[in-house]
């Protein structure tokens, strides 16, 4: 009678986890870096990603994302956004004497970039005589 009752238990706890095995599976996703000990298949269920810190114009950000059943993160790197360059705006003018310079904004985090404008050619007149010739000079 024992023998009976423990092969009953035994055949509903195999129907049981077969019927939950199956239905996790379609909620799994595979892993390509991890064995999930909590399944059978060994497939992760993964949470939604999560940005751990954002990522700026010159540094790389990071997300996340857990495991429901095990409890392993995994992180990856979010790139770096690069910055957004404004217009080039004159800032000083250049003469046939001076460089000039430009400067432009980050329309994110503020940060200016200059670069020199070239000296305009001298724009030379007609000549004059400063001083009549002479028999002597």
């Amino acid at each position: 009678m024992e023998h009976r009752r423990l092969i009953a238990v035994i055949l509903t706890l195999t129907l049981l986890l077969g019927t939950l095995s199956t239905a996790a599976l379609a909620d799994e996703q595979p892993s390509t870096d991890t064995f999930c000990s909590m399944t059978t298949s060994g497939r992760h269920s993964w949470r939604d990603w999560k940005t751990d810190r954002a990522p700026t114009c010159t540094k790389a950000g990071s997300r996340s994302r857990t495991c429901g059943r095990c409890g392993y993160t995994q992180t990856e790197s979010i790139p770096r956004t690069g910055h957004s360059w404004g217009k080039w705006k004159t800032t000083a003018e250049a003469t046939c004497t001076r460089q000039g310079e430009e400067t432009r904004k980050c329309s994110i985090c503020g940060a200016k970039d200059t670069r020199k404008i070239d000296k305009k050619p001298h724009s030379w007149g007609e000549w004059t005589v400063a001083v009549e010739p002479t028999d002597h000079s």
